[in-house]
């Protein structure tokens, strides 16, 4: 048996079931609920599902993320470590 929810985005979103399992609102960020802005920092209850059919809400201009503040952070070391490796490699290699 199907699951109802697969049948439903199917029938809304094109292909679907090529999409990536990261992008079922039960799963990861999106099953929270909950989104942040950036900018302000003010957050926001959400339906994910009902996100995904009508867009996700913006503040301060812009549209509002599924990664939580901390989250965010990691993700922004993460990408400095890595800029910094390739740095590193390319003065490495012009040595």
């Amino acid at each position: 048996m199907r699951d109802p929810l697969h049948e439903y985005m199917c029938d809304i979103v094109p292909r679907w079931c090529c999409w990536p399992r990261s992008l079922d609102p039960r799963r990861s960020h999106m099953a929270r609920g909950k989104v942040w802005c950036f900018h302000c920092g003010n957050t926001r209850s959400v339906d994910s599902a009902a996100c995904l059919r009508s867009g996700w809400p913006k503040c301060c201009g812009e549209t509002m993320s599924i990664d939580s503040p901390e989250e965010r952070a990691k993700l922004k070391a993460k990408e400095l470590r890595r800029a910094a490796e390739n740095l590193r490699e390319k003065l490495k290699g012009s040595a």
